[in-house]
């Protein structure tokens, strides 16, 4: 399942120091901060688009290095569930 997770640039940035290089919830903060750099942003969100599993790991990290990014995860999950109940419809 594919999540969209939207964070300030000081939360995505905290999340993008966790785990080693190669994690790949790593790496989808960083393409993150890239695009949004690259493509510019009204105001200070980082859209951070990853499957379930990384959503998660970021979640978990989040619990302990970034409280304020939790919330954000969990409303992603919540929405991702509800387009994919409006799918089967």
């Amino acid at each position: 399942m594919q999540l969209t997770i939207f964070l300030d640039i000081t939360e995505a940035d905290s999340l993008s120091r966790m785990y080693h290089a190669a994690s790949s919830a790593r790496k989808a903060v960083e393409r993150a901060i890239q695009a949004r750099d690259y493509w510019g942003s009204i105001g200070r969100d980082v859209i951070v688009e990853c499957d379930d599993r990384d959503a998660r790991e970021l979640a978990s990290y989040a619990r302990s290095h970034c409280p304020s990014a939790v919330d954000k995860i969990r409303s992603a999950f919540r929405l991702a569930h509800l387009r994919r109940d409006e799918s089967r419809l």
